[in-house]
């Protein structure tokens, strides 16, 4: 698949035509970027470049290249590279997702018992509660913008859940410094300047300041309250048996909220809207969500009544993808599928091309629950189909959380109104930002409130 490069018998990978200037921007704006991959793959194989006004890149995809994410031994490839200037700007050397060797295997460890599977059922109360809380002022009638509610809901409850600490009235901050952030370093839509502007730089402090909060909070002697990530972070010690420097805990506190805000938040939007374009999905969820209220337990044989929920969720990650490419940086060239990768080589990984091609998931362009369901189980036919949260050392360590928020987030919602699109006749238009996206303008309407607020 792969070996050291010997320039004299590969060449570089083949390059997607595209016009003087501007590449493959056109087509990237009619296709998106997973139809653009797809068809690219199809055409060129599991290895191409393709250009855009300011860059160009190569893309790997397909089985082959998801077995290299995962059995990267030699350590041909870097996630490091494509987020300096973003940790930078944070004020740390070490971000925990950003690590690499013994240290990131010692982080990954340490974190396992706060986001574990087992450890996840502790906080269903905590994500029902605050859902609950969020749309007690929803009325019959009223429009919602999706996005900013299940924003505000999820950062809620994942501030709760992983240190304790509600988002708040600093809501507004943290979703202000974040997108800035992410549109100069990762989209590359935003000049470096706009970092300067009065509305960043109070955004940053206000983030920073909630930080400094969340940290005190945490070092009080005798406080009573659950453990949670904040102390994972400071227990944790680098191999040298260091402990992370003030710096370094301020910028990792707020992963739990940067986490969700651009994808728990997402997926969650994302199902709101299959479930309320499919009139017989949204009835056969909403008699799931009741029967599962109505037992009142979070136990695991209670949570294995909603299996037709936690299809629906996989199905919503699988047609919107909570993390379809992830960046890597080439540390040394090498060869992948007959073409020469660089030292220095800015990449994409495509882990989730198999979701869009109908040799893996038939009719991959519907939204169906029963492929994730016996008898056919669409995503368990071959190792890697499935990879909504990337694969290897780096996959998101907070899947099973994100799942289950998702599930539980839409579930209260579904027990507690009855829901429609706003216009009814609404298409969903999805953005790449550069996480799939549902547009803003997204709204849902309140039908009729199910049940009087806060009871059951």
């Amino acid at each position: 698949m792969l070996a050291l490069v010997d320039a004299m018998r590969t060449e570089a990978p083949p390059l997607v035509p595209g016009l003087p200037l501007i590449g493959n921007t056109l087509g990237l704006i009619r296709q998106h970027w997973r139809p653009f991959v797809v068809d690219a793959y199809r055409r060129f194989g599991p290895v191409f470049r393709f250009r855009a006004v300011h860059f160009e890149l190569t893309v790997l995809a397909g089985p082959k290249a998801n077995e290299l994410l995962i059995r990267d031994s030699e350590g041909l490839l870097s996630l490091r590279p494509n987020f300096e200037e973003f940790i930078g700007e944070l004020g740390t050397e070490r971000f925990i997702i950003l690590l690499e060797g013994d240290d990131h295997r010692q982080m990954r460890h340490l974190l396992q018992k706060t986001l574990s599977k087992n450890s996840v059922q502790s906080y269903i109360p905590q994500m029902i509660e605050v859902t609950r809380e969020a749309a007690q002022r929803w009325r019959p009638g009223d429009p919602i913008r999706v996005l900013p509610a299940t924003r505000r809901i999820v950062l809620d409850q994942l501030g709760l859940a992983l240190a304790n600490q509600r988002i708040g009235q600093s809501f507004d901050a943290f979703e202000y410094f974040f997108s800035a952030l992410i549109h100069v370093f990762s989209i590359h839509d935003r000049p470096r300047w706009w970092l300067r502007r009065r509305r960043y730089k109070d955004a940053k402090a206000e983030v920073m300041r909630f930080a400094r909060e969340v940290l005190g909070a945490h070092r009080r002697v005798g406080e009573s309250r659950a453990h949670d990530m904040v102390d994972d972070l400071l227990e944790f010690r680098n191999a040298d048996g260091s402990s992370l420097t003030e710096s370094d805990l301020l910028a990792n506190c707020l992963i739990p909220y940067f986490g969700g805000l651009h994808t728990s938040a997402n997926t969650t939007a994302f199902l709101i809207y299959e479930v309320l374009k499919n009139p017989n999905l949204h009835a056969r969820l909403q008699a799931e969500a009741d029967r599962f209220f109505r037992g009142r337990s979070t136990a695991p044989e209670s949570l294995a009544k909603l299996q037709d929920f936690e299809a629906a969720v996989l199905e919503t990650l699988r047609l919107h993808p909570a993390t379809p490419s992830v960046p890597r940086t080439a540390v040394k060239d090498f060869e992948f599928e007959g073409s020469r990768i660089k030292a220095g080589c800015s990449l994409f990984v495509h882990t989730t091309l198999m979701h869009d091609m109908e040799e893996h998931f038939p009719d991959p362009a519907r939204f169906d629950i029963d492929r994730f369901l016996a008898p056919r189980n669409e995503h368990l036919k071959m190792p890697g189909a499935f990879a909504p949260f990337s694969l290897g050392p780096h996959m998101c360590l907070g899947a099973p959380f994100a799942q289950m928020q998702v599930m539980m987030t839409v579930a209260t919602l579904l027990h507690e109104f009855d829901l429609e699109l706003d216009p009814p006749d609404y298409d969903l238009r999805e953005r790449n930002t550069p996480i799939p996206s549902p547009e803003p303008k997204f709204a849902i309407r309140v039908r009729r409130r199910r049940r009087a607020p806060q009871t059951d």
